[in-house]
């Protein structure tokens, strides 16, 4: 059993009550039956069963009184000394943090269909880190970001890595946001494509170098500097568009952006490339982003790369899971 001490945490039970998906009753089992079963602590605590505590009664440091393991008042978080308040402060600021981010885990999981949630439990040291993580997280983007890491891992287990919770654990909003900026400039779950004869700064819509510096230090990039760059060669062959170059985007790859051209000249893009890490965080951007949109973004700044000035237009479709493609959009050059 795990030494972490967990205060009880204030969450809306009223979407576990009736029909409760699949994903979302792992989370409540992974909670409610391991650590935040304030009842089952107090019980327990009352007829003496947790031997660090009965220690702590035992030498004066702590009482249990009203139900509430605290302290007594020669100890240094005493809540009526100035540290004594600024603990309590922080600690409630904790329980905050990850009641939202639990929040937020809920809500994916309650969208998420019951086969596509696995019947495998997650580790517990993934819960654990997960938990003293996402305490430290007050932005809501950070914490819909955290919820998300343990609404994947509860429906898949042992795919997001410690590595991947530690990488971003050290991300601020502001990086996270950097890192967004550059996800419509993504293909083939692992590339970031830009135009090589426009400035660093001008590479992507919004980013500094400083930032793309940022994103590499967080090992989400691996390079950015020119001698690593990639020129990546558009492949051909698929569907109708047989000599088609074709751009293939999502992290399933089910958009497909077909460049059209008068001319025969094969096509090649320069490229960073994402880390695993990074591509694991793409996998997570994309699950609420709209591609589609992100999609014709995509294809409206293609226009504009050298090497692809004699592109007409750029078809848009998408694959469903059984193969067959939908058009979504026919953008031509202006």
């Amino acid at each position: 059993m795990s030494d972490i001490k967990i205060s009880p945490v204030n969450i809306d039970l009223t979407p576990l009550v009736e029909s409760a998906p699949k994903g979302v009753n792992k989370l409540f089992d992974l909670l409610f039956s391991k650590h935040l079963n304030r009842q089952q602590r107090t019980d327990r605590l009352s007829s003496a069963q947790i031997e660090k505590d009965i220690k702590l009664i035992e030498n004066g440091i702590a009482e249990f009184r009203d139900g509430k393991f605290i302290l007594n008042s020669e100890m240094v978080n005493n809540p009526t000394t100035v540290v004594g308040n600024i603990i309590n402060n922080q600690t409630t600021i904790e329980q905050e943090n990850i009641q939202q981010s639990l929040n937020k885990a809920l809500e994916y999981l309650s969208g998420i269909e019951d086969h596509e949630v696995s019947d495998d439990i997650i580790e517990q040291t993934f819960f654990n880190k997960w938990f003293n993580f996402s305490k430290e997280v007050s932005d809501d983007e950070l914490q819909s970001l955290w919820g998300r890491l343990l609404a994947e891992e509860l429906c898949s287990p042992n795919t997001i890595n410690y590595l991947v919770l530690n990488t971003f654990s050290l991300m601020s909003k502001r990086q996270l946001e950097s890192f967004l900026k550059i996800v419509p400039y993504t293909a083939y779950s692992h590339l970031i494509f830009y135009d090589n004869n426009r400035p660093k700064d001008e590479a992507f819509e919004g980013t500094s170098s400083f930032e793309l510096q940022e994103l590499q230090d967080l090992k989400l990039i691996k390079e950015f500097n020119s001698t690593f760059q990639t020129s990546f060669p558009l492949s051909s062959g698929m569907l109708d568009n047989k000599d088609t170059p074709y751009i293939s985007k999502s992290y399933k790859g089910n958009y497909v952006l077909f460049l059209k051209s008068e001319s025969n000249k094969e096509l090649s893009i320069t490229a960073y490339q994402l880390t695993s890490i990074g591509q694991k965080a793409l996998e997570i951007a994309e699950k609420d982003a709209d591609i589609a949109s992100q999609c014709q973004f995509l294809a409206k700044k293609l226009f504009n790369f050298s090497g692809l000035e004699h592109i007409t237009d750029i078809e848009i479709q998408r694959r469903d899971s059984n193969g067959k493609y939908e058009f979504i959009d026919n953008i031509k050059r202006a």
